[in-house]
């Protein structure tokens, strides 16, 4: 039976899904994004690049994720992200968003 996902690359893929995505480096800075989550943030794919992920969530959670990015960072490992806790982001118009 042949796969009908064989010859399509990581970028297709990663445009294609249904939920928004984001992909972040070590820094905090998005690398990229995908087609929903321009959409739902309000952002194009040149404007979302290289932002901080801080820079689009509330202010009051900022801090602590730097330390909890910092915590993975030193030790990498696959877990559930937010653990039961509710994760709002920041559309360009400052508008919170549940993610």
């Amino acid at each position: 039976m042949e796969n009908p996902l064989e010859g399509l690359g990581f970028h297709t893929l990663f445009d294609a899904a249904a939920d928004a995505l984001l992909m972040v480096d070590d820094a905090g800075r998005v690398v990229l994004s995908n087609h929903v989550a321009q959409q739902l943030l309000g952002y194009t794919e040149e404007e979302l690049t290289g932002l901080s992920i801080e820079n689009l969530m509330p202010a009051r959670y900022r801090a602590v994720h730097l330390q909890y990015r910092a915590a993975f960072s030193s030790q990498p490992a696959k877990r559930p992200m937010s653990s039961g806790q509710a994760l709002f982001a920041l559309n360009r118009d400052g508008q919170e968003l549940p993610v």
